[in-house]
């Protein structure tokens, strides 16, 4: 192969070997990366809605466009963090502080700025929507990117991609469980939403940049030139691995969307049980927890890419079950809940090495390092199917006849609802799981890569 990169790709188990205090703070770092986007998908259009005052279809607009404007600029982001220069602190780290920071600033202003202006609120919305992409991009690609930065063992990113999933669970999780109560304390819940999102606001920076500071990156480019942006074609649209990797985290991205922009709604107004959020959010910790839990095991007997798709049908049985069950029978809905969880928790705790195994499959194919394109493919992933899974609920409760100054909502409303929790997610998940049926990477296609990549870095 013409052109191969010779990557700083270190054999030996113990330069490999990441020590705990750095499993500590990587995960330090991803639970500071969680709250920004669990807390805009699942409560954002409803704080819109009832407290700032905005049209739901107005809202659901503003989350398909700016939200689709703003992920076509991952790839341009990516693109710009694999050119940056290499400081002291690595090639990723720097960026992820400064992008905790920004991503910070501007998530006080996405939630505060429409609701404490006078006028041009929907205008102030959408400028600090279409701002949180770019600014978290600079947080999560970078932050994306350090798993196969730190290292080239097999194992160790296995082990790194359980503690991200772990830190994506127990971060939305708690999310989830303390954002009604935090703000049902307050004597307003105008009041409760804005000390939320200023305590948020200090926390992901103060926890990205602790997880920052605690965690090295071993596996380095050895030549000083990068990919040329003529190259960048072949890398996204000609590596089968990724294409397949990423189309089918859409369809399980939207389905996720649309049930956490849906949950709220209906344990409000269906179950007419909003405080059943926590119960519910406790009984998805645990479930996603124990298939956490199993991972190691389930990995090692089988072939990742199966255990993958085995996965998603399993969130998606756990959707569609809540379809029949009667809005009242509390037991049942958290039962769904869990099972859609114990699903979902598979898919959080083994994505991310499978985004590590296809920038080693781009390196081996194309002859580059390309930790920040790939990583931000996966942020464009994300935001696409969080701008349409998060304006599906909303289209919904306008075409429904949604009354946010009501207690009660009409038959329609209801059904639309139920909707967005089961059907909707049943099949978009499912869709996902079809699609990487074609996952080409298996476990010992990955063993060989890995094989040649160390041989040809012995042989430069």
């Amino acid at each position: 192969m013409e052109n191969v990169v010779q990557t700083n790709l270190i054999t030996s188990t113990a330069n490999n070997k990441v020590k705990l205090p750095e499993k500590f703070a990587f995960f330090a770092a991803n639970i500071g990366d969680i709250p920004i986007m669990t807390i805009i998908g699942g409560y954002l259009l409803i704080y819109y809605t009832n407290v700032v005052g905005l049209n739901p279809a107005a809202v659901g607009i503003l989350f398909l466009v700016a939200r689709i404007l703003d992920a076509v600029a991952d790839p341009i982001v990516g693109y710009l963090i694999d050119h940056l220069p290499r400081v002291r602190m690595g090639r990723f780290r720097p960026w992820l502080i400064l992008g905790s920071l920004l991503c910070s600033i501007n998530f006080l202003a996405l939630w505060l700025g429409p609701d404490l202006a006078n006028s041009g609120k929907l205008l102030i919305a959408y400028i600090t929507y279409l701002l949180i992409g770019p600014t978290f991009a600079c947080m999560d690609i970078s932050l994306n990117s350090l798993i196969p930065a730190m290292t080239s063992s097999t194992k160790e990113r296995n082990t790194l991609s359980i503690i991200k999933g772990v830190a994506y669970i127990i971060g939305a999780t708690v999310c989830s469980m303390i954002v009604v109560p935090f703000v049902a304390s307050f004597s307003t819940e105008r009041m409760g939403y804005h000390w939320l999102i200023i305590a948020v606001s200090v926390f992901v920076f103060v926890m990205c940049t602790i997880g920052s500071l605690g965690v090295k990156e071993r596996v380095l480019p050895t030549r000083t030139d990068n990919y040329p942006i003529k190259l960048l074609f072949k890398i996204v649209f000609q590596s089968k691995p990724l294409i397949v990797l990423f189309v089918g985290s859409l369809f399980v991205m939207v389905g996720n969307a649309v049930r956490q922009g849906s949950q709220i709604y209906y344990l409000t107004y269906n179950a007419d049980n909003p405080g059943l959020m926590v119960t519910a959010s406790l009984v998805g910790l645990v479930m996603m927890l124990i298939s956490i839990g199993f991972m190691p095991f389930l990995i090692k007997r089988f072939d990742k890419k199966h255990v993958l798709i085995a996965s998603f049908i399993l969130a998606a049985i756990g959707a569609i079950a809540l379809f029949p069950v009667p809005y009242h029978s509390g037991a049942l809905i958290v039962t769904t809940i869990g099972v859609n969880s114990l699903g979902l928790g598979a898919l959080m705790s083994i994505n991310y090495s499978l985004q590590a195994d296809t920038i080693d499959y781009v390196e081996w194919k194309h002859g580059y390092r390309a930790e920040g394109i790939v990583s931000s493919l996966n942020s464009f992933v994300a935001k696409v199917g969080q701008a349409l899974g998060g304006a599906i609920p909303a289209f919904m409760l306008s075409m429904t006849g949604f009354n946010a100054e009501a207690n009660a909502q009409n038959g329609s409303t209801l059904l639309g609802i139920n909707l967005s929790m089961s059907v909707i997610p049943f099949v978009t998940i499912l869709l996902g799981a079809l699609i990487y049926c074609a996952y080409p990477l298996t476990r010992d296609r990955i063993v060989r890569i890995t094989s040649e990549l160390d041989l040809r870095n012995k042989d430069k």
